[in-house]
């Protein structure tokens, strides 16, 4: 088999994922492949749409307390602003109209139910889903609709596939506050700034990883065969990857860690899984380095972002994010940044720029409805939407009007994605941990799935990729001298 080129590299991060800050590893060499073409995963943007590029990934920072994110960004010297969510509340069939301090009783019953989460007493073994804890509140399917907007499709999912035992997990664990930060820059600045000083190898996507007898190394087999050997490995692949059995594990991960990854789920992008046989042949040729971090560039970030850029506003000044019940789109937000130069061309489609955008989220069950959509038609109903929305008598259609171009980002389509981020999954509790364990004390796991506090977040993440490079550190710490 070839063996690769790739020798004593030193690097300090791994990117977007699971992110560990210069020095966590001192005096080891480590190489950070990236499965795609580019670096920061679910970190993207599209250009061309207005004069700044446009997150088609992550755009908030949740909370401004005890967060790695934040860390960073008070060191890089940048600045957030600070939103109230929601702002908002649009019924569809009726065309109402709620502000967020407006004292309706479902909506204020919807939000104390999942306040309260944590006082539902549950037996050993038992979990209910999002949607039989709604009901056996006494919910209407009124406020069952506004919990499928506000909370289910926040955390890309559906009612029905959200588990208790795993809300009552993050509740408990939630630490960061309640703030919705946005960065005063794009969060491709994050990635730049973790990537100072760091090599990553990307397109380099790892076909199957081998853990040696006697715990000798760790063996990755890539691209044309090229295979690399490292002292220890840290996979932060999405769920949708191990799920999919993209990587071949020899010997194969042990049944707890194969359960984890089977019950712990990311989203209705992904239609089905099925178990999977997780085993490989070794091979006979391999290159040393002292370490390699597999961290390999997927996301876990699947859902639909709309994009639609106009030429003017024509919604009221001020106004931030929209909550949108028996609605296309579930939820809507207008965001401005300072224009920047633009890297890329513009999307397909777009002949001229706009000035102001509305991105739209759509995840769980809103989000099937699309996948089997062209492009032209999501745009379409979308703009059909916010018309009816902001339309007056003298302007009926505002939306459409001022339209001058738009972008379906839809994540489960990406290549090394495929999924959603995972969410609170009814029947889980407990598997994070499997998941974050590591094997024969070579194998080391990180990613926003393996949070035990269920926390799908960036700064999860890197929580995570901490959590696994101190374990990295403890297992190459030669043996303390007893005399």
């Amino acid at each position: 088999m070839p063996r690769s080129p790739i020798r004593d590299v030193r690097l300090w991060s791994a990117l977007s994922l699971s992110i560990s800050p210069p020095n966590t590893i001192p005096s080891a060499d480590v190489v950070v492949l990236e499965a795609s073409e580019r670096i920061g995963g679910r970190v993207n943007q599209v250009e061309g749409l207005v004069p700044w590029p446009v997150e088609t990934g992550p755009e908030f920072i949740h909370g401004k307390n005890n967060s790695e994110l934040v860390k960073l960004v008070d060191a890089a010297g940048w600045s957030c602003r600070e939103y109230e969510w929601p702002d908002k509340y649009y019924f569809g069939k009726s065309g109402e109209w709620l502000s967020g301090d407006t004292e309706d009783a479902e909506i204020e019953q919807v939000h104390q139910i999942f306040e309260d989460v944590c006082e539902i007493k549950l037996s050993q073994g038992q979990d209910l889903t999002g949607l039989q804890m709604m009901q056996k509140q006494g919910a209407s399917e009124r406020a069952i609709a506004i919990a499928e907007v506000c909370y289910a499709n926040d955390m890309g999912a559906s009612l029905r596939e959200l588990g208790v035992k795993e809300l009552q997990t993050e509740k408990e664990a939630w630490v960061y506050g309640e703030e919705y930060l946005v960065l005063d820059r794009s969060l491709r600045n994050v990635v730049r700034y973790l990537a100072k000083e760091v090599q990553v190898v990307t397109n380099w996507p790892v076909q199957a990883i081998t853990c040696e007898e006697g715990g000798a190394g760790v063996v990755l087999t890539g691209p044309a065969g090229v295979t690399l050997h490292c002292a220890a490995v840290v996979v932060a692949v999405p769920l949708s990857v191990l799920q999919g059995s993209d990587i071949a594990f020899s010997p194969p991960l042990p049944r707890e860690k194969c359960q984890a990854v089977n019950k712990i789920k990311m989203g209705n992008a992904i239609k089905s899984v099925a178990e999977q046989s997780l085993g490989w042949q070794a091979p006979t040729q391999v290159r040393h380095s002292q370490l390699i971090f597999d961290i390999l560039g997927y996301s876990k970030d699947a859902k639909a972002m709309v994009l639609l850029a106009f030429d003017k506003r024509f919604w009221p000044k001020g106004l931030f994010d929209v909550c949108c019940m028996d609605s296309f789109l579930p939820e809507i937000w207008m965001l401005e940044y300072p224009a920047q130069k633009q890297e890329t061309a513009s999307p397909p489609g777009v002949t001229r720029q706009g000035t102001v955008l509305i991105t739209a989220f759509v995840a769980g069950e809103f989000a099937e409805q699309m996948t089997s959509m062209p492009d032209e038609e999501v745009l379409r109903r979308s703009l059909e939407q916010l018309d009816k929305m902001f339309g007056s008598p003298d302007l009926p259609r505002p939306a459409s009007s001022a339209f001058t171009g738009g972008h379906v980002a839809n994540w489960s389509k990406e290549k090394f994605i495929r999924g959603a981020y995972s969410f609170p999954t009814a029947g889980a509790a407990g598997c994070r941990e499997a998941l974050a364990a590591p094997v024969g004390g070579r194998l080391f796991f990180a990613g926003e799935a393996t949070h035990v506090g269920v926390n799908p977040c960036l700064q999860a993440a890197m929580e995570t990729g901490l959590r696994a490079a101190g374990e990295v550190v403890a297992m190459l710490k030669p043996p303390r001298c007893r005399l």
